[in-house]
C-alpha cells in the first residue's frame, strides 16, 4: 500500500480499520510482513487515511504516519508513555469523554462511590475549555450517573450531558431530566429533555442539526437548537425492543445503534 493509493498485497500484513466519528475518513494501521520476517524492532508499515464519499477500502490512501514519525513523537508500536492530564478526584471514575477542536478541548464526566446509590454518591463534569482543566459547577444538574457527553465539533463551548437512571420520584435527590445542553462551556445548563419518557439515556449524537438519543426504550430524535422547547419523537421503525447503549456516525449518511443483545443496526440520518 503506497501513499498514492496503490496496493501491493506482498506489502500488507495484519491491518486494522477504523472510521472517523462522522464517517468521512477511513483509517488503516498496516503491519509489514517483511519487517516482521526480518525481526525488525517495529513491524508498522504505516498509518493511512482514505477520504471519499463515502470513504472506502478501495482508497485512494494517503500515508499519515509510520514507525519513524511515531518514534519521533515518543510513541512506537511496542511502547508509549501515558501522561496524566487531570485528576477528577480521589475515588472518582470517569464515565464519559467527548472532544472537539481535534481533541484539544475535552469534557470528562465522572462518578464517585463506584456509582452506587448512597450518601457518598456524586457526579460531575471536568473540562479544559477555556484553557485550563477545572471542575464545572453542576449544582443545577441531576445528581445521577452521567452516561454520555457530546461536544459540538463546530463549537467546543456547545456540549450535551446525558443522564442515566430515573427522575427524583424514583431516586431521592436525583433530579429530573435526561439531556442537558450548555452553550457557554458549562457555565450554565438547559434541560432539553422535553417530552422524553422518564427513561435511562445513554448517548447522544449531533449530526446536520439533528439529535439522536440512545435510551433504554430505543432511539429518539429532535431538532437541535430548540432549548426548552425541544420535542422528541422515535427515530424510524423496525428497531428491536431493546436498550440502545451507544450511537455512532458511519459512512453513507447512516448512524449505527449498538443494542443490548440484539446486535448493531443502522438508519439513514
Amino acid at each position: 500500500m503506497t501513499p498514492n493509493g496503490n496496493i501491493n498485497p506482498r506489502d500488507i500484513g495484519r491491518t486494522t480499520f477504523a472510521y472517523s466519528a462522522d464517517g468521512s475518513k477511513l483509517y488503516a494501521i498496516v503491519q509489514s510482513p517483511a519487517a516482521q520476517n526480518a525481526g525488525a524492532a517495529s513491524v508498522l508499515q504505516g498509518i493511512f487515511v482514505a477520504s471519499g464519499s463515502p470513504a472506502s477500502v478501495t482508497g485512494p490512501w494517503k500515508l499519515i504516519a509510520n514507525a519513524k514519525t511515531l518514534t519521533a513523537s515518543g510513541c512506537t508500536d511496542s511502547a508509549c508513555s501515558w501522561a496524566n492530564v487531570f485528576d477528577t478526584g480521589a475515588g472518582h471514575a470517569v464515565t464519559a469523554l467527548s472532544s472537539a477542536n481535534g481533541g484539544k478541548i475535552i469534557y470528562a464526566a465522572w462518578v464517585a462511590a463506584g456509582g452506587n446509590p448512597g450518601p457518598g454518591f456524586a457526579s460531575g463534569i471536568a473540562t479544559n475549555f477555556g484553557g485550563t482543566w477545572h471542575q464545572l459547577n453542576v449544582s443545577g444538574l441531576p445528581n445521577r450517573y452521567i452516561a454520555g457527553m457530546t461536544v459540538d465539533p463546530k463549537n467546543p463551548a456547545h456540549a450535551y450531558a446525558i443522564f442515566n437512571g430515573y427522575s427524583r420520584r424514583w431516586i431521592p435527590g436525583g433530579g429530573v431530566g435526561h439531556v442537558f445542553e450548555t452553550t457557554n462551556g458549562g457555565q450554565s445548563w438547559t434541560d432539553i429533555s422535553g417530552n422524553l419518557p422518564d427513561i435511562a439515556s445513554e448517548a447522544l449524537l449531533l449530526s446536520h442539526g439533528q439529535l439522536a438519543l440512545a435510551t433504554d426504550q430505543g432511539v429518539f430524535t429532535a431538532r437541535a437548537g430548540q432549548g426548552t422547547a425541544t420535542s422528541w419523537s422515535r427515530l424510524g421503525s423496525g428497531l428491536p425492543n431493546a436498550a440502545v447503549d451507544d450511537l455512532t456516525a458511519g459512512p453513507g449518511g447512516f448512524i449505527y445503534a449498538a443494542t443490548h443483545g440484539r446486535g448493531v443496526w443502522r438508519i439513514a440520518f
